[in-house]
């Protein structure tokens, strides 16, 4: 016979009373918690709001910069505003609109003897209307036939045999003064187009450029100490054969103390500064007199590790003829590069005075420097470590510093980032109270958890475990 099974007896529930004092201090705690737990929500969602407000508008100032970095050019200046002795890009438009007229020019292409016989015309005009104290010498240039094998870039291994070339040359020095025939600066650029393209961009503009030039230093050349040669070479798209010729067979090779070369990876913008050295003195003084200084030297190891497909005929003066020097190239527009929409119309105001500005007073500055010709600025075949760090502020002003210079910067930015990490670190009193944070955390969450199923004490407990 099963027995009756004995129920111990609720509990009665006493009203409350002053007892409950500390219950009515703990409810106070709780909503206390509660409230400390919402506001770190809104602070951090807060917090959240004000890093994204930031990198927008870190974004959006990036983008400002660049925009003026890349799109800012100078206003196009007229032959009246320029003046004789000035560069004008009205007066070198004409040039590249006159050459850019006559359709695709590759080499032996009849378009290509029309290209260089205006070429020839405009330098001859220049020579009869210049300083009666400067010297202008121009030299239709037959190149015998030759071969050249690069070590490197885009033409690597590849033997390339070339006959025909013919290139225009111009030398201007002052007269009576046969020191400065000594040594010379060379600053060179290409003629002919590729097959596809009529060539407004490249390079056109460029021998645009180089006209205007010698235009305008016909009136400076007669305080100049040192000669100043203008290249203006066929064969270029043909793997770089042109300047190949020039400097392994012309006579005036030998006076070279650096060069310069113009070209162009697409049509207008800025004339940027993308390659250089390995001598730090051209690029110091291209710095110290540029107008509208523009510089990508990311670009020049981007170049040299062989992920852009291109090469110019700065890689013969660096490593045929061993010259420390610049390259400069127009980039904007990069997707009609060698194609039929290479045309005048994409030539943006602008464009053609960026680089004149900046080339016409180095240039005359190189000239005019006793630099050139103390310094030895030639190299070992194929040498190219660079000796100096460059860089520009918006256009408006550029940096130069030595390598090991650059080398101490940049460990020392560094070394005071790590140094910077460790002191924001959590001092010791701090981490200490952190752990005693997580220990009572962990107490509280042991001790106290929710409210128990079928406790009528709610206003005592509020959330808490009955303690009883």
């Amino acid at each position: 016979m099963a027995g009756a099974v004995s129920r111990r007896p609720k509990r009665p529930i006493s009203a409350p009373s002053q007892a409950s004092a500390p219950d009515e201090s703990s409810e106070e705690i709780v909503r206390g918690s509660r409230a400390s737990q919402h506001g770190k929500k809104v602070s951090r969602g807060k917090a959240a709001a004000d890093w994204m407000s930031m990198l927008v508008t870190l974004l959006f100032a990036t983008w400002l910069i660049f925009r003026y970095q890349t799109e800012i050019l100078p206003s196009p200046l007229s032959e009246k505003a320029a003046g004789v002795r000035g560069f004008s890009e009205e007066r070198a438009y004409r040039h590249v609109a006159a050459l850019s007229s006559l359709g695709p020019h590759p080499i032996r292409s009849d378009a290509l003897g029309h290209a260089i016989q205006y070429v020839i015309d405009q330098v001859t005009e220049v020579r009869d209307t210049a300083n009666s104290e400067v010297e202008v010498e121009v030299d239709y240039f037959h190149a015998r036939p030759g071969a050249t094998q690069l070590t490197g870039g885009l033409f690597k291994g590849k033997s390339l045999v070339y006959s025909g070339l013919k290139h225009v040359v111009v030398r201007l020095h002052p007269k009576y003064e046969d020191s400065a025939l000594e040594n010379a600066i060379l600053i060179s650029s290409h003629i002919d187009t590729v097959i596809t393209a009529p060539g407004a961009g490249d390079c056109s503009s460029c021998v645009g450029v180089l006209l205007e030039l010698v235009r305008a230093l016909s009136h400076w050349g007669q305080g100049f100490k040192h000669s100043i040669i203008f290249l203006f070479n066929t064969g270029e798209e043909e793997g770089l054969i042109g300047a190949h010729s020039f400097m392994t067979q012309h006579p005036w090779r030998g006076t070279i103390r650096a060069a310069v070369d113009l070209e162009a990876s697409g049509i207008g913008g800025k004339h940027w500064l993308f390659q250089g050295g390995p001598d730090a003195w051209l690029i110091e003084t291209y710095a110290k007199v540029a107008k509208w200084p523009a510089t990508m030297m990311l670009a020049q190891d981007i170049f040299h590790s062989g992920l852009v497909k291109s090469a110019t005929d700065f890689q013969i003066f660096r490593e045929i003829a061993g010259l420390t020097g610049l390259d400069f190239a127009y980039m904007e527009n990069s997707a009609v590069y060698h194609t039929k929409n290479d045309n005048l119309g994409l030539l943006r105001p602008g464009s053609l005075q960026h680089s004149g500005d900046n080339m016409l007073p180095f240039l005359r500055e190189v000239a005019t420097s006793s630099e050139l010709a103390s310094r030895n600025m030639t190299y070992p075949t194929g040498f190219s470590n660079m000796d100096v760090v460059y860089w520009d502020i918006l256009g408006w002003y550029m940096v130069t510093y030595s390598q090991g210079f650059a080398k101490l910067l940049h460990h020392s930015i560094i070394f005071q980032l790590i140094i910077l990490q460790r002191k924001t670190r959590p001092s010791q009193s701090q981490t200490k109270l952190l752990q005693w944070k997580a220990l009572l955390k962990k107490f509280r969450k042991q001790y106290f958890g929710r409210q128990r199923d079928g406790c009528s004490r709610r206003r005592l407990c509020s959330g808490y475990y009955c303690l009883e």
